[in-house]
């Protein structure tokens, strides 16, 4: 059997930032659920304006006995101050691209957290998705 951890972060915080990530289903999930993803195994890369390139993965806790993956991920930005965009790479091809809105010290969701029927979306389930020839949709993160 193994114990739980738990880790005191008791580094000097100065100019420091950071971003959360909470990552959801796939959007194509909507149109296709064919396309349907977990979150599990996704990479995340988070660039910004300065040139960084940061990288995380949606992954288990790393212990047999923790049967949930952590679907909100930490960047630790340092003196980073200007998110240019956010890739996620699922699992099977999917990416999805988040550009506009993304603030340091701050929370971003990406992807959906809850199931609409197919070609449906919105917080009731009861729109249909605006989609261009690109296949990128409206109102979708």
């Amino acid at each position: 059997n193994s114990t739980w951890r738990l880790y005191a972060n008791k580094s000097y915080r100065g100019n420091r930032h950071h971003l959360f990530v909470r990552v959801g289903r796939p959007p194509a999930t909507e149109l296709d659920p064919g396309l349907d993803r977990n979150p599990l195994g996704a990479v995340v890369k988070v660039f910004t304006r300065e040139g960084g390139v940061f990288t995380r993965q949606v992954a288990t806790p790393g212990r047999s006995h923790a049967q949930a993956y952590m679907d909100t991920l930490h960047f630790g930005l340092g003196k980073h101050k200007k998110i240019n965009r956010i890739v996620v790479e699922y699992t099977g091809g999917i990416t999805l691209v988040r550009q506009h809105r993304v603030n340091i010290d701050s929370e971003v969701i990406v992807g959906r957290f809850f199931r609409c029927s197919p070609k449906l979306t919105g917080k009731k389930c009861n729109q249909k998705p605006k989609c261009s020839v690109k296949n990128r949709c409206k109102g979708r993160g």
